[in-house]
């Protein structure tokens, strides 16, 4: 978070975190709905289709590629 407030040029690093804390934060929220749901294999009452099954992996898919990106810029900026 110090990286991207100096890249960006914020005088204050609370700028920065008010900004931009929710974007990981929302991940993190996300993956783990997606995973708890995948990964209810002995509820029998939240039994998914495989539509949902297929939507939650896709948002997985999803996330880790964002995750990958993010770590890639991370990455070449530490450069």
């Amino acid at each position: 978070m110090k990286n991207i407030q100096e890249w960006l040029g914020h005088s204050n690093f609370n700028t920065t975190a008010d900004v931009y804390s929710h974007l990981d934060y929302s991940s993190k929220y996300e993956s783990a709905n997606a995973l708890s749901k995948a990964l209810s294999f002995n509820k029998i009452e939240e039994k998914q289709s495989e539509e949902e099954v297929d939507d939650d992996i896709e948002k997985l898919e999803k996330l880790l590629e964002e995750k990958k990106k993010l770590k890639q810029k991370k990455k070449d900026f530490e450069m």
